[in-house]
């Protein structure tokens, strides 16, 4: 995404490699586990914060990106 010409295909490369990736064929890359836990919430306060943290940094890379 950095790499991208401009926030358009920024986005795009995201979205693209993210589908690719959930369509594949490996079924251990089928699913977002840093959504899951998010929504599913964890009861440990270091893997919690991790998955906030990782959140956090994908939203901003977005933001970035648009």
């Amino acid at each position: 995404m950095v790499e991208a010409a401009d926030g358009r295909q920024a986005v795009q490369l995201f979205f693209a490699q993210a589908i690719e990736v959930c369509a594949g064929q490996d079924p251990s890359l089928n699913h977002c586990i840093l959504t899951a836990g998010l929504i599913e919430g964890i009861e440990a306060e270091a893997i919690a914060a991790k998955l906030n943290e990782k959140w956090h940094a994908l939203c901003m890379l977005l933001r970035q990106s648009v």
